[in-house]
């Protein structure tokens, strides 16, 4: 076989597109591999109008209303939208916040992810603060939180 300019053409477009989808492969792999499923979630929170004599932090805040909190369970049908919302989180300068709420978030392999709010939409994540409009939303529009 004679080597044309045609067939290196075709010969190079080919290992091209051969390494593309090896590489789109491997990124849709890593994707799922790296994806978690929700296996359980619930939100525990006292209605937004509570007021308090001090601030409330993540960590005082079942003890600081055992009497008023509420504990409503996320059905599974809506976790596809809780893990979507969970993706859009903007990160804003805070020390602390007044907390009302906490998401707790099962998953498989075990991992557990806890997320305070406070009556504005604003949460806190271990030490990392943000907003997030679409996952105050989803609380609202699916009365997880009593206004």
């Amino acid at each position: 076989m004679i080597a044309t300019t045609e067939n290196k053409d075709i010969i190079f477009i080919y290992h091209t597109m051969k390494k593309a989808s090896c590489i789109l492969l491997t990124i849709l792999f890593l994707q799922t591999a790296n994806s978690q499923k929700i296996t359980e979630a619930n939100v525990t929170s006292v209605p937004l109008y509570v007021t308090s004599t001090f601030t409330i932090s993540c960590e005082l805040f079942e003890k600081s209303f055992a009497e008023l909190k509420k504990t409503i369970e996320i059905q599974s049908g809506n976790f596809d939208s809780l893990n979507l919302c969970l993706n859009s989180s903007k990160f804003v300068i805070r020390n602390r916040i007044d907390v009302r709420g906490k998401i707790v978030i099962n998953f498989d392999h075990k991992k557990i992810r806890k997320i305070c709010f406070d009556e504005f939409g604003i949460f806190v994540e271990g030490t990392k603060y943000f907003e997030n409009k679409r996952l105050w939303k989803f609380l609202l529009r699916h009365s997880l939180v009593e206004k």
